[in-house]
């Protein structure tokens, strides 16, 4: 008796690849509406973002904390919990990587770079800790709180960097980590680092422990049906307190990363959308963790490849972020796709019904 194969569905490939080609078209209207030359545009941003050494490893850089974001948010939709307080949560594991990176001294580096990343998760953890407990125990929309938490954040990490923290009067940064804290560099000219390795460990960690544990398997239940998961004796609280917390280390680890990996010191204002770019990057990754890190890679090396447009030709940044946005939106909303199909459907259905109601009469 011959085995039958699993057929590869090629639906979802083919709906993204349309939306792909849908947000090209857009996005090429736009530039030529602008007196600008679609085709040349695209060529440079594929180029920029994923041709040549440098370019590519620019590209590995700016998609590092993406990964880590947008691990971060898939975590808390597993779980049932929306966390929408990313941003903030890198920004507090961000300035708690810098202050233990020039505060702890006399530290050799494989105690001290592992105790400023520990760091800058529980800074990230202890924040989503403040919406975790309003949730479970206030029974208050962990939505609202996470999105004001950013707000919170983002002036009281202005403050330390502006005050209690601030090197000298000159700029609102602290001062630079020391070199026994900071992640080595990969090559000599980029700024990637061994935070990429951390970031891939991460998704693939996070890809076993969901498709192959007990642990991952007690997560997927709550957050797909938190009433049957404690019908078969799962505590959906605990479970969902728990990927909350979690949640908050891995923003908080982006934040620490960045600091000690790429810029060794925290500023006012820090880079900023990181969080927000997570839960786009989050979404077009289908919920995966595997999905998550090859959107997280394309959208890094899209965002080097826009800059590289913004620096060899007229092309005004903002244009080449509308684009960059427009393609993002497509390829994320790719389910519309089946939404008009069921329309469709439904329109045949409702027609031809109607005719037989018709000639029954």
């Amino acid at each position: 008796m011959k085995s039958r194969r699993k057929e590869f569905n090629w639906r979802p490939l083919l709906s993204l690849l349309a939306s792909l080609v849908i947000a090209l078209v857009i996005g090429g209207i736009f530039m030529l509406a602008s007196g600008h030359n679609p085709l040349h545009v695209y060529v440079l941003m594929f180029k920029g973002g994923f041709v040549g050494a440098s370019n590519i490893m620019n590209s590995l850089q700016r998609a590092t904390p993406l990964i880590f974001t947008s691990l971060a948010v898939l975590i808390g939709f597993r779980t049932g919990t929306f966390n929408m307080g990313v941003e903030g949560q890198l920004l507090l594991g961000a300035v708690a990587a810098a202050w233990a990176g020039f505060t702890f001294k006399g530290l050799p580096a494989w105690i001290h770079l592992p105790l400023s990343i520990l760091t800058a998760m529980a800074a990230g953890a202890l924040w989503a800790l403040v919406p975790a407990v309003l949730k479970f125990k206030c029974r208050v929309n962990e939505i609202i709180t996470t999105i004001m938490g950013n707000s919170i954040a983002t002036f009281f990490t202005a403050y330390l960097a502006n005050y209690p923290l601030r090197e000298n009067p000159m700029a609102a940064k602290t001062p630079r980590v020391l070199t026994t804290a900071r992640l080595p560099r990969l090559v000599t000219y980029s700024q990637v680092n061994w935070g990429l390795f951390i970031a891939v460990f991460c998704a693939l960690l996070f890809w076993y422990l969901f498709r192959r544990t007990t642990f991952g398997y007690r997560m997927r239940m709550v957050g797909d049906n938190a009433l049957f998961a404690e019908y078969v004796g799962i505590n959906p609280t605990r479970v969902a307190f728990g990927g909350m917390l979690l949640s908050g280390a891995l923003a908080g680890l982006a934040g620490g990363v960045e600091v000690l990996g790429v810029h060794y010191r925290f500023f006012d204002p820090f880079v900023v959308g990181l969080g927000f770019n997570g839960i786009l990057i989050g979404w077009l990754g289908k919920g995966s963790p595997i999905g998550a890190l090859l959107a997280a890679l394309f959208y890094g090396g899209m965002q080097n490849g826009s800059l590289m447009v913004d620096m060899t030709t007229d092309v005004p940044r903002q244009l080449s972020d509308t684009v960059l946005a427009i393609v993002v939106f497509f390829m994320a909303a790719e389910g519309l796709f089946d939404f008009f199909k069921a329309l469709r459907r439904r329109s045949k259905t409702l027609k031809t019904t109607k005719g037989e109601v018709t000639t029954s009469a």
